[in-house]
């Protein structure tokens, strides 16, 4: 256990998240029939590990690439805006694109996203999430695909999500007390 400040509880192992993310993986796959690429599409920096292992089950004929968003203000509470940070370079015209979030919580990242992709002229767009937060939506969406829903409002780090860019590194997931 990391030494810090804060108390930190556990809610997934290690194992519990590497069998859940497989299967997952599984999942998607039999959504997608491989006739066209699929553009996996991380969004920085929060899913990264989710990222990471969910997209080694794909196989062939995927491509990766990487977004880059800002809606938090104060580190724990979204601040309703969504700003893209740099540029997304990738061609999506065409393509099937899956959006892997850390968390879905006040459901304005994701609704950016879909729109976003759908302007540029996407085939089709479906998302990944890691975490869903139903409780804290804002907007009317829904992932295609959760890996775990927080039944209770905690604030979570661990497996790529952070406090102040801390505790992304964890392979677990935690609830951080105060």
């Amino acid at each position: 256990m990391i030494k810090t400040p804060y108390g930190l509880q556990l809610l997934y192992g290690a194992e519990e998240i590497r069998r859940r993310v497989q299967e997952l993986a599984r999942e998607i796959r039999a959504d997608f029939d491989g006739s066209k690429e699929l553009l996996c599409v991380c969004v920085l920096k929060g899913a990264f590990m989710f990222f990471s292992d969910l997209v080694k089950h794909f196989g062939d004929n995927v491509t990766t690439a990487f977004i880059r968003l800002s809606s938090y203000r104060d580190g724990q509470k979204s601040a309703g805006g969504v700003r893209q940070v740099g540029r997304f370079a990738e061609p999506a015209a065409g393509k099937d694109i899956l959006i892997v979030e850390d968390i879905v919580d006040s459901g304005f990242t994701l609704q950016y996203l879909i729109r976003y992709f759908k302007k540029r002229g996407a085939a089709s767009v479906r998302s990944a999430c890691f975490l869903d937060k139903p409780h804290n939506r804002a907007v009317k969406i829904k992932s295609d695909y959760t890996a775990f829903t927080l039944s209770e409002n905690r604030f979570v780090v661990g497996y790529g999500l952070d406090y102040a860019q801390k505790y992304r590194n964890l392979p677990e997931l935690y609830e951080l007390k105060a």
